[in-house]
């Protein structure tokens, strides 16, 4: 999934860190810790989960599993978002998102999945819980 391969690296891109799991949390990433709200993330295409700043930065302007945003408290996953500007994933795309970060060995069950699309020209939001 990369739908702008072309588009020059952002400026103010920057990586918080490779997200290292145990136990089905994510561990602090050093001085910026394991709590966030809207944190954005990729999940490179050889499993890595990258936190930070900017889709296009963290995924190196290579396609990637998913893209969004994270709400992480204490290391759990929260919520997951869609929002992506640079990747842009689809409904479709982001239903797999839940089985992507299991396969990372995050435990995601009751966090929210928020999805994010247009229909007729205006954003449209779906929100599901991870069962």
């Amino acid at each position: 999934m990369n739908k702008y391969p072309s588009e020059s690296m952002p400026l103010d891109g920057s990586l918080w860190g490779i997200a290292k799991i145990s136990n089905g949390l994510i561990d602090k990433l050093g001085d910026k810790g394991n709590t966030f709200d809207g944190v954005d993330f990729v999940v490179t295409m050889s499993g890595k989960l990258k936190i930070g700043k900017k889709h296009h930065f963290l995924g190196k302007g290579e396609s990637v599993q998913a893209a969004g945003t994270l709400k992480i408290v204490k290391g759990k996953v929260k919520k997951i978002e869609n929002d992506s500007g640079h990747y842009l994933p689809s409904i479709e795309e982001t239903l797999l998102f839940p089985a992507i970060f299991e396969d990372l060995g995050l435990k995601i069950k009751g966090a929210a999945l928020k999805i994010k699309y247009i229909k007729n020209g205006k954003f449209e939001t779906i929100t599901k819980f991870v069962q």
